[in-house]
């Protein structure tokens, strides 16, 4: 019942825009005095998607498949007899070669729906060609309708979309950071262990609509493509960093024990959920300004105030660029500093001798989860994916 509440308004201006799409290329079909208008409304609504790249993409698949479907029927109506039995066979060959197609090009599978429709309405008909025309220019005034109002009335754009999605996405991974992290400071307890399944499918979300952006909103692509793969890319290396933790976390290694380093490493993590959180808000506000700057058509492409991203700095020394930029970013700097006093403090206690206290498979669960956090707030602190004014 919340899920139904929460959606509705989102639901209900979908089927607002499928509805007015409809009605608009019933009345457009009508006043052209096109024969069958109802093909016009069948062509809207399997045109209209929820986001406007999905759109474009079954607009661009529907002509297509409309110009061959007409083709080809044409061409049956041309060399098949009209006689019962035959009518069949061509139905039957028409429709199979289009759909025998579709495994090799999405464009054919409408070509099958078209076919149908222009051979089975065109039987009996003096001037087939004529007909066939007619009815491509229903299925197109359709498409022209959906399009049309995909894009003015409540247009959903795929790059909104995943600023929302890298922005649950964040959220998630700052949840897990912290749950990850308490875990293991509590005596490594495996009891209750992490639900990753909900950061994978929000992973999988993220470039799911990365790629509808790129394919169908040509403005997001053109002055910006290389900041929005590397966001997602981003959200990858934090996927292997918190796979890590939990999968040293998951595995046996003989009883539980406290760690000297606690205290840094609670700060640690917390810093690094912190930066998450971050990320994920300035995420979602680069993807709103870009679909409002797609709105009103700015063109070339927007901004997202994202820097280049150097994922492969060797050290977490700060340089000035580096400095400058944490003076403006207390997350950062917090960040950095953690990861010096976690450095400095495992350096004196391996000094002392204090890790030779614990088990081989003790050590080795440390060092594996260690390792995971520390590199994902290496990471987080090196990559200049977040603008200063975020």
């Amino acid at each position: 019942m919340n899920r139904f509440v929460e959606t509705l308004p989102f639901n209900l201006r979908q089927g607002a825009k499928v509805a007015l799409a409809a009605t608009l290329s019933y009345v457009c079909a009508t006043w052209a005095g096109l024969l069958y208008p109802y093909i016009a409304v069948v062509s809207t609504v399997i045109v209209v998607q929820v986001y406007v790249a999905d759109t474009v993409q079954m607009a661009a698949l529907r002509v297509a498949g409309t110009v061959i479907g007409c083709l080809v029927g044409v061409a049956a109506l041309a060399l098949v007899p009209e006689t019962f039995a035959w009518s069949l066979a061509g139905l039957f060959a028409t429709v199979f070669v289009c759909a025998f197609l579709i495994s090799y090009s999405g464009y054919f599978r409408m070509a099958a729906i078209t076919v149908a429709i222009v051979y089975l309405a065109g039987l009996g008909e003096e001037n087939s060609f004529a007909f066939a025309l007619e009815r491509t220019l229903e299925i197109v005034i359709g498409v022209l309708c959906a399009l049309i109002v995909s894009l003015l009335v409540f247009p959903d754009r795929a790059s909104r979309a995943l600023g929302e999605t890298l922005h649950d996405y964040h959220a998630e991974a700052a949840r897990l950071c912290d749950f990850l992290l308490d875990s293991f400071l509590d005596m490594q307890r495996r009891g209750e262990s992490a639900d990753m399944g909900r950061l994978d499918r929000l992973f999988a979300q993220a470039r799911e609509f990365l790629g509808k952006a790129l394919r169908s909103e040509s403005w997001l692509v053109a002055a910006e493509k290389r900041q929005t793969l590397a966001a997602v890319a981003s959200a990858e290396r934090i996927h292997e960093g918190l796979h890590g933790m939990a999968h040293a976390l998951s595995v046996p290694h003989g009883q539980g024990v406290r760690f000297l380093i606690e205290p840094e490493l609670r700060a640690l993590g917390e810093a690094a959920a912190e930066a998450l959180k971050v990320r994920g808000l300035a995420a979602r506000k680069a993807c709103e300004v870009a679909s409002q700057m797609g709105k009103a058509g700015a063109g070339s492409g927007m901004r997202f105030g994202w820097s280049d991203i150097s994922p492969h700095a060797s050290s977490h020394a700060a340089s000035s660029e580096t400095g400058a930029k944490t003076s403006r970013e207390p997350w950062r700097a917090t960040l950095f500093a953690a990861l010096e006093r976690c450095d400095a403090r495992l350096a004196e206690l391996r000094a002392q001798g204090i890790t030779r206290r614990l088990s081989l498979e003790k050590l080795s669960q440390f060092y594996a989860f260690y390792g995971a956090l520390h590199a994902l707030a290496d990471f987080l602190a090196r990559e200049d994916l977040v603008s200063g004014g975020a």
